[in-house]
């Protein structure tokens, strides 16, 4: 088990469901809860699950997290992709093969 105290910016963006771009304008403007060591920047794993808690809901009342869903230092493993999810990183042209026709 992973007791870390605070994560990077990929960890903590991975574990909120939230893209680093997001996490990253966020923290420019002083809204998530975090720490500056040296060039670094930390998210503490504490102050995160606080400032879930207290994050308003879509119609502005307090959030209501469902259980398990609050963030943990230990980072999930790989995340299955469906057919509906569209990808970062599409397939490049397609090749053509001998079999196929030419015109």
């Amino acid at each position: 088990m992973n007791d870390a105290l605070a994560l990077r910016a990929g960890e903590a963006a991975r574990l909120l469901r939230i893209s680093t771009r997001f996490l990253a304008q966020l923290t420019r403007e002083g809204k998530i809860p975090h720490k500056r060591v040296g060039r670094a920047i930390l998210y503490p794993v504490e102050e995160l699950r606080e400032w879930l808690r207290r994050c308003p809901g879509p119609d502005g009342s307090e959030a209501t997290h469902a259980r398990g869903s609050e963030v943990s230092a230990n980072p999930p493993g790989p995340r299955e992709s469906s057919d509906s999810e569209v990808s970062a990183n599409p397939p490049g042209p397609r090749e053509s093969s001998d079999s196929e026709a030419t015109l």
